[in-house]
């Protein structure tokens, strides 16, 4: 996807649970086995990231965007709620553009990363990323069917 040169350093797998890290995407949650069908996490220096590409397993659903836009302290950014973040490309789009994310310091299941504002995200199946396992019939449909989800970098 965009040419390709991406890492895998997260995946859960389908299922009803979203990723275990509670890293914020800092990089610093280590669990499981790479290449596993289960779910796991391996660390990456946070400060040579300069994509994220959010995915399900299927990579039917993918979006790619920054740091800066994931933000939250892990990236010296301040926490945000239902704001707009940018997206550089994804599976609907070609061309950047905004989506509503949430990342608040309260939230441990923070980030939330989707294709689309987060409201409509959890009713469309667009949801791409979120964390503490996370396991509300509302917001895994997206898991369930298309083989879980990933996080890439580069």
């Amino acid at each position: 996807i965009d040419n390709g040169g991406w890492t895998r350093v997260r995946h859960v797998p389908a299922g009803s649970s979203w990723h275990p890290s509670t890293d914020r995407l800092a990089g610093t949650d280590v669990y499981g086995s790479p290449g596993t069908s289960a779910a796991w996490a391996t660390a990456f220096d946070k400060s040579t990231v300069n994509q994220f590409m959010f995915a399900t397993g299927d990579c039917t659903k993918w979006l790619i965007t920054t740091p800066d836009a994931v933000g939250g302290a892990p990236y010296g950014g301040a926490s945000y709620t239902n704001a707009y973040r940018t997206v550089v490309k994804s599976s609907t789009a070609a061309f950047s553009y905004q989506a509503r994310w949430y990342n608040r310091a309260t939230a441990v299941e923070d980030p939330w990363i989707s294709l689309t504002d987060h409201a409509t995200a959890v009713t469309n199946g667009d949801l791409l990323y979120g964390e503490n396992g996370y396991a509300r019939s509302t917001h895994n449909g997206v898991l369930k069917q298309h083989q879980g989800a990933d996080v890439y970098i580069r």
